[in-house]
């Protein structure tokens, strides 16, 4: 998705009679997984774009997750925290799933949750309404050796 795209559908709802309600600004709204953060190169000024929707009387939810791209700043800081799931041999177990390869966010750890709730309370505040949840079967929680 790209915020030019987001608003393009916001606005064909409208011009084509139908009512506003909730948008879901699917996978890849953020810079990679386990980054809170709108890409700046497809979402230049996501704070306009929510305003403008808002505008429209739409509410915006964004999909989330609780994968990590592995190798990432955000990963090597929550593997140093401890935040993130371990297999058998404590070391950072990284799952498959359908979008690649990813370590998960260890939500049995409290400081994992309140790390995720901070980075979710900031889209609140910039104009979010709401998220989707996504990913965290179970089966993704297996340990592996």
């Amino acid at each position: 998705p790209t915020q030019e795209k987001v608003l393009e559908y916001a606005r064909n709802v409208l011009r084509h009679g139908f009512p506003t309600g909730v948008l879901m600004i699917d996978t890849n709204w953020s810079e990679f997984y386990g980054n809170f953060r709108f890409c700046k190169q497809r979402f230049p000024d996501p704070e306009a774009m929510l305003r403008e929707l808002h505008e429209m009387d739409f509410k915006v939810m964004l999909w989330v997750s609780p994968f990590v791209s592995p190798d990432s700043t955000v990963f090597r800081e929550l593997r140093a925290r401890g935040f993130l799931v371990k297999n058998v041999h404590n070391q950072v177990a990284i799952s498959e799933w359908w979008d690649g390869y990813s370590a998960l966010l260890d939500f049995t750890h409290p400081g994992a949750a309140d790390w995720c709730g901070e980075h979710l309370q900031k889209l609140v505040d910039m104009g979010v309404d709401g998220f989707k949840f996504d990913g965290g079967d179970p089966w993704y929680y297996t340990v592996h050796g």
